[in-house]
């Protein structure tokens, strides 16, 4: 049974953060910000486009420390000696 009360306050962060958003963003008409008549040939040409398209992430590696093969089995045979004398 559903109670007819709107409870007021929540114990879970992300409803809470739900609720905060709506209330933060900001509502348009449908029509300012939708065109107003759709042209399928753009429609479909922009689909084909999309096949092709491909998307590069440039990566900040700043933090990230570079490992050679000898410090790789290094670390390996450090573990499987750990692993055999437990």
């Amino acid at each position: 049974m559903l109670s007819s009360t709107i409870e007021k306050s929540t114990l879970s962060p992300w409803i809470y953060s739900e609720i905060y958003m709506s209330n933060i963003i900001r509502r348009k008409p449908k029509l300012s910000h939708r065109p107003h008549s759709i042209d399928f040939s753009k429609k479909a040409s922009i689909l084909n486009n999309a096949k092709n398209l491909r998307i590069e992430y440039d990566l900040k590696l700043d933090n990230i420390i570079d490992l050679e093969i000898q410090n790789l089995l290094s670390g390996i045979m450090k573990l499987t000696i750990l692993n055999l004398v437990h």
